[in-house]
């Protein structure tokens, strides 16, 4: 995909005076901020560039940074990372329920069925019958940190790119 800007062109317009770039976040991230589910991720989901409109979720331990969700995953309320709500983490057995249940039943084909949401949602309430509801929410201290780290991680890129013009 290619970038709104090169760095070069960043550089040029920094130099000019005219722009000044400043941090704002690393990945401009959404976050689920409940355990209500809005939706799923379908074919005609509005994933916006760079999947920018896709929660940020972890996968096996680690925060996917590239929001690639797969087929079926839960959306569940979001808003942006900086809107000061504390994180929602995903129950990681509902989403892999969901999309296990979308691959067995025709994958992409799945959603020509018309019915697919409301059967989606029927996976996850008897899911949460079954095993319960995980409810977690990140601490004020993690959300104080992640809030920091993406902000200042961003700064540093924008420093060493921009201002010391490698």
């Amino acid at each position: 995909m290619k970038p709104l800007c090169t760095w070069h062109e960043i550089r040029k317009m920094d130099e000019a005076g005219i722009i000044d770039f400043q941090s704002h976040s690393m990945y401009h991230s959404l976050i689920f901020t409940s355990p209500v589910i809005e939706d799923f991720i379908h074919p005609g989901f509005d994933f916006h560039s760079m999947n920018l409109n896709v929660p940020m979720f972890r996968e096996n331990g680690s925060e996917n940074i590239f929001r690639n969700a797969q087929l079926g995953m839960p959306v569940y309320s979001n808003e942006p990372r900086m809107s000061g709500r504390k994180r929602y983490f995903d129950d990681i057995g509902l989403r892999t329920e969901c999309i296990k249940y979308v691959n067995e039943n025709g994958g992409i084909d799945y959603f020509n069925n018309r019915d697919w949401r409301k059967k989606l949602f029927s996976i996850a309430s008897e899911f949460r019958k079954t095993y319960g509801q995980v409810v977690k929410f990140e601490s004020e201290e993690e959300q104080r940190e992640n809030i920091f780290s993406d902000l200042s991680e961003s700064k540093k890129i924008i420093e060493k790119k921009v201002t010391e013009n490698p």
